[in-house]
């Protein structure tokens, strides 16, 4: 059987695309899903996010959007996973490029305050993208294994 191309001039039977139509469910819709996610993110910020073997919650001030090159500094404050005051500790902190797996132009620094309150200092993105900074909590005795806590930041031009 050998194949015969269509004639230009026959139309399908399958009616035209309605770019249009695409547009409008994105207005309707998309508020409708994003919406869900945005409100979940935002209790889970505001609640703090545990690190990963349960010890410490940890919130983020100052938002998590950056400026590619420009150094900037964020507040993290750590209290135990019941809210209680976390007493001595020891961090640490990585910041990422999430795709590429590369540093900022600086290394950053973590300086542990009173209260639990740990200032990252220093982070300065070296392209725009999705950056994740990575806190490594210790207790002041070390008595407990190091646990992680991780933040996700968008870098803008």
């Amino acid at each position: 059987m050998q194949y015969a191309p269509r004639p230009c001039n026959v139309r399908s039977q399958r009616p035209a695309a309605r770019p249009w139509a695409w547009l409008l469910v994105a207005v309707v819709a998309g508020p409708a899903f994003g919406c869900a996610a945005d409100a979940a993110d935002d209790a889970a910020t505001a609640a703090g996010v545990v690190s990963s073997g349960g010890s410490w919650r940890t919130k983020l001030e100052g938002g998590p959007t950056l400026q590619v090159g420009v150094a900037a500094s964020r507040t993290l404050r750590v209290t135990t996973a019941s809210g209680g005051d976390p007493g001595a500790l020891s961090a640490s902190v990585d910041f990422l490029h999430t795709a590429m797996n590369h540093g900022g132009l600086v290394d950053p620094t973590a300086t542990v305050g009173a209260g639990g309150a740990v200032v990252v200092s220093d982070l300065q993105a070296s392209m725009e993208g999705s950056w994740r900074l990575t806190l490594t909590l210790q207790d002041g005795a070390k008595s407990k294994p190091a646990e992680k806590v991780s933040f996700d930041f968008a870098v803008n031009p």
